[in-house]
């Protein structure tokens, strides 16, 4: 009987060893292969800084997104300047000129005259998933190429009320001032998103726009230097039981927003809407939220028609409108006019 436990014992004791080096070597092999893919990464992420001539400040990171040298930041690093000086991960200094930028979602397009560079691939950030790995690189607080470590805690971030468009992956790799407008990687080395901001009073909760937004505005910056949107022209806000019973509407908790505001000779006061409509729907599209109208309203170009759902008094009424352009200059990030 004593033999027998012994026995038993030894081959507990084999198989536990066994199991802790495989373990061990699984995460060799994992750790080898994140710092060959970190060690890749990290040649294509740029920072950027004041160019000598501008006396603009402001510096951040930035990720080459094709060999001829087209760079993204945010638009926040780029401020009003019209060149940033590049500097590479080789070390080598370029000038580059402000291609474009969009304060609608904060990103920025620079350029660089050079050939045959490190490049990084967008992904389709539709595929990222909550719990991905997700890494930052960049140069928090000048530390130059620094690289975080975090997984994706959150997907369609709107309420962050940092910019006028927001959907924004959440992620507690850490982030720093000098992080933005660098990359976030996913364990394939595709940029997943472009770091733009932290939440304030808190620790490890970072904000990146979404890699599927920035393809769209990459192609319109190139081809136009912005990006035009349809803008209404209403300041709204969130409806509840006591405004709703005051504007005799019988609301289900759910749809619905207030408009409080017209701004003059914009695409709602043209239309009709008055100062205590409420909105129901726009195209089919059930508005819930502040900033889902603002979000609906920009995926249309100027000059789009749009069908509105209201209430007004109590009366339901559906109401065309053709949305005109919100000027860059008129861009101030905040969510309530749409």
């Amino acid at each position: 009987m004593k033999r027998k436990w012994q026995i038993n014992l030894f081959l507990f004791l084999f198989v536990l060893a066994f199991t802790n080096v495989a373990k061990a070597g699984v995460l060799e092999d994992f750790q080898s292969e994140l710092t060959g893919l970190v060690d890749n990464a990290k040649q294509s992420v740029v920072k950027v800084q004041p160019a000598p001539f501008e006396k603009i400040d402001g510096f951040g990171s930035g990720i080459i997104i094709t060999p001829d040298g087209y760079i993204l930041t945010n638009a926040h690093v780029v401020g009003k300047a019209l060149h940033r000086e590049v500097i590479a991960y080789d070390q080598k200094h370029f000038i580059a000129f402000i291609v474009g930028k969009d304060a609608g979602t904060d990103i920025a397009l620079l350029k660089i005259e050079a050939d045959n560079l490190p490049y990084a691939v967008l992904a389709n950030s539709e595929s990222v998933k909550v719990g991905d790995l997700a890494i930052a690189i960049g140069m928090p607080l000048d530390f130059q190429w620094s690289v975080t470590l975090g997984i994706v805690s959150g997907l369609h971030r709107d309420t962050v009320f940092l910019n006028r468009l927001e959907d924004f992956i959440q992620t507690d790799a850490a982030f720093n001032p000098g992080n933005s407008g660098g990359p976030l990687f996913n364990i394939k080395g595709e940029v997943i998103g472009i770091n733009s901001a932290v939440f304030l009073g808190a620790q490890n909760i970072g904000f990146a726009i979404p890699a599927d937004m920035i393809q769209e505005i990459f192609i319109e910056l190139i081809m136009n230097g912005r990006v035009a949107r349809g803008f209404l022209g209403v300041t709204v806000q969130p409806l509840d039981d006591r405004l709703a019973k005051a504007f005799n509407f019988q609301w289900d908790g759910n749809i619905g927003v207030l408009v409080s505001d017209l701004i003059e000779n914009q695409a709602a006061q043209k239309a009709g809407i008055k100062i205590g409509d409420i909105i129901l729907r726009v195209n089919d599209v059930d508005i819930k939220t502040v900033r889902q109208l603002a979000k609906v309203i920009g995926s249309y170009k100027p000059n789009s028609e749009i069908n509105i759902d209201i209430v007004r008094e109590g009366q339901s009424l559906t109401i065309e409108a053709t949305l005109l352009e919100k000027e860059e200059e008129l861009e101030d990030n905040s969510e309530e006019e749409k």
